[in-house]
């Protein structure tokens, strides 16, 4: 998980890398959260950093996802909360003895008794196709986020050039504010510069999942 913390303002639940919700200018308070995006004050600035900050919520979406899939998972193995989900299924798969196949739906697994299994095996086996469809769902929307990535990052790459006191005038905030507004402006830049690293972090995570799924029972039939 992120190390980020959610934030609560405005009356919304926010992500890890929210849009705070403060006043333009001088009366946004100082000393904001590392992580959290800050409103600049300009609609044209901020609809963008609120499109970043819906990246960090889809991110935050799938390894919540991740999360569960991997706790109902242990459950399933009567193992405690946090057991690596690789054991977890090496449990299962032994269990099971072999009578338990992977089918590939395009790039999703899913596992299939192929003879009578006991009743915890079954249930196992629905927990575990249960958690595998919320996780490719997770994967299916962190893919799409790289290219929606890019093009903010193109945009907000300008937005320092385009700071002048006639820009801040026209958004209502005073020309004495304007290194306080590029402040902002440059530290959510930093925080949109290291959000390609978190996306490809995320997408492998949910990689190595699917691929544990995809090896079931691999180690009991000596593949």
């Amino acid at each position: 998980m992120s190390a980020l913390m959610i934030a609560i303002a405005g009356g919304l639940l926010l992500s890890p890398v929210a849009l705070a919700k403060k006043d333009k200018g001088a009366e946004v308070a100082q000393g904001v959260a590392p992580g959290v995006i800050e409103p600049t004050g300009i609609a044209a600035f901020d609809e963008v950093f609120a499109e970043l900050a819906g990246i960090h919520e889809a991110l935050d979406r799938a390894e919540l996802q991740l999360a569960a899939a991997d706790k109902h998972i242990a459950a399933a193995a009567g193992l405690p909360e946090g057991s690596p989900t690789a054991e977890a299924l090496r449990q299962l798969a032994a269990e099971a003895g072999g009578g338990v196949e992977v089918i590939m739906s395009g790039s999703t697994p899913t596992l299939r008794a192929t003879e009578v299994v006991p009743e915890d095996t079954a249930a196992a086996i629905e927990a575990i196709n249960r958690a595998v469809l919320d996780v490719a769902g997770a994967a299916a929307e962190v893919s799409e986020l790289p290219e929606r990535c890019a093009a903010l990052l193109d945009r907000i790459g300008t937005f320092r050039a385009q700071l002048s006191p006639a820009l801040l005038q026209e958004a209502g905030i005073e020309a004495t504010d304007l290194p306080q507004v590029s402040r902002r402006v440059r530290d959510n830049a930093r925080l949109a510069a290291d959000t390609p690293a978190r996306i490809a972090a995320v997408a492998e995570e949910l990689a190595v999942f699917m691929d544990a799924i995809k090896d079931f029972g691999a180690e009991v039939s000596g593949e």
